[in-house]
């Protein structure tokens, strides 16, 4: 297999770590045949109170672990998340995160300085998208809020993806953003929570430009994506098939997130890194060769611009 750096992609703006990757998907190297396949985890976090429990050097050598040869990484803050790139060797990549500073995950969409800053982080080129983004059909912000909306001009002027995870009844509450911006590609973080398949395909007939990722899809996080046997059920299984390009996966390490009475303890995720991923190899396994392939692999890499 040979690989190349896709022309006037946003990936030619990091060739230096496209040759590092290609390296890594190749399994350049004796140890190579010990590993397990190659994995493109598109949905990694890097924060300040994982910082507290787990240096980069750790997490990255969980990355190596795992023959992880692409990793998409959202910080909070952003430069969290380009420690963690940096620490790398190439394999994974950062997102800008809207929420600049303090507790502003929560008012972040009041903040004029949101766009002036996304502006600058996309300007540049150390990032290679926005997110994750917090949308939620009970609390604001808005879908029409003033700040949220500039920030998916800005992912059409620079050409790069949002990490939308959405908190809603329903997959149409998705749809006026995805119409409304066809110029974007969103990524839906964790298929829409504990959405079922149906509404996954309702979102991905309503809008060309959503892939739907598979993150944090295991027992402890929105409802297993498995039945109690450990079996994809068919409806899954189903649409994975007719939509073989639109699907990726990732292990989105966070810990106590469902668990609020714990607020005050460092997030542990990278210490349940090796569950995470062996969760969604196990799965991913159920499926047929190339299929598997795709979600594990190669979608992820055409997704972010590395040609094959």
């Amino acid at each position: 297999m040979t690989m190349r750096i896709r022309q006037g992609s946003l990936r030619s703006r990091f060739q230096a770590r496209g040759a590092a990757l290609v390296l890594l998907i190749l399994g350049f190297g004796a140890s190579a045949a010990a590993q397990p396949p190659p994995f493109a985890d598109i949905h990694l976090h890097y924060t300040w109170s994982q910082a507290e429990v787990t240096e980069p050097e750790e997490a990255v050598a969980a990355l190596r672990r795992h023959n992880v040869v692409l990793g998409v990484v959202a910080g909070w803050p952003s430069e969290r998340a380009l420690e963690l790139a940096e620490a790398s060797d190439g394999r994974v990549l950062a997102l800008f995160s809207p929420y600049i500073e303090g507790m502003s995950r929560y008012d972040w969409y009041r903040d004029p300085r949101v766009l002036e800053r996304t502006r600058e982080a996309l300007a540049s080129g150390r990032y290679v998208g926005i997110g994750e983004v917090h949308l939620s059909g009970s609390r604001p912000p808005a879908r029409d809020n003033r700040i949220f909306q500039g920030l998916l001009d800005l992912a059409a002027e620079f050409d790069v993806p949002v990490l939308l995870h959405t908190e809603a009844s329903d997959h149409r509450f998705v749809v006026p953003v995805c119409q409304g911006h066809p110029e974007v590609r969103f990524l839906w973080a964790h298929a829409g929570g504990i959405l079922g398949a149906g509404h996954s395909r309702g979102l991905l007939e309503a809008c060309d430009n959503v892939w739907v990722e598979l993150s944090a899809r295991d027992p402890d996080h929105y409802g297993s994506l498995v039945d109690a046997e450990g079996r994809l059920p068919d409806p899954w299984r189903e649409l994975i098939a007719d939509y073989p390009e639109r699907f990726m996966t990732g292990t989105d390490p966070v810990w106590n997130a469902q668990q609020v009475y714990r607020w005050y303890e460092a997030d542990e995720g990278w210490r349940h890194y090796d569950a995470l991923i062996a969760f969604h190899r196990d799965w991913l396994g159920q499926l047929p060769p190339d299929l598997e392939r795709r979600l594990r692999l190669t979608n992820a890499l055409d997704f972010f611009g590395v040609e094959r």
